[in-house]
């Protein structure tokens, strides 16, 4: 009987150790976070894009909520082109777009803030 107590205890322990997902290392975070980001950039998904940034010229949400409702989408093939640690909370990502204007590359800047990653935009590059 103890045998058999013993046996299904380490197929559990066996189980449970094998069933956790893989922790992700903070670049990952920020590569899928930074994904994610230009994913709602291209569909143009505002509360996406209001979610998984902090916008440095509208403090208040709501007003970066209605402020994006009046832009014009024009953004499309986007894609990462680099991704740098500055700390262990700081990160640059640098991307590349298309607009109206034809094909361009930026940065921004991706902050860990109370435990969840933001893109910061409105800064002047």
């Amino acid at each position: 009987m103890k045998k058999e107590l013993l046996g299904g205890l380490l197929l559990l322990l066996l189980l449970v150790g094998c069933s956790t997902k893989a922790t992700l290392t903070p670049e990952m975070e920020v590569e899928q976070h930074l994904q994610n980001y230009l994913k709602a950039l291209e569909d143009y998904d505002v509360t996406t894009l209001v979610e998984l940034s902090d916008d440095i010229r509208f403090p208040d949400k709501k007003i970066q909520l209605k402020e994006y409702l009046d832009i014009e989408p024009d953004i499309s093939k986007t894609e990462i082109i680099e991704i740098t640690a500055i700390s262990p909370t700081e990160f640059e990502g640098t991307i590349s777009y298309e607009d109206v204007n034809g094909e361009k590359e930026t940065k921004f800047p991706i902050i860990k803030q109370k435990s969840k990653w933001k893109v910061i935009v409105g800064q002047t590059n």
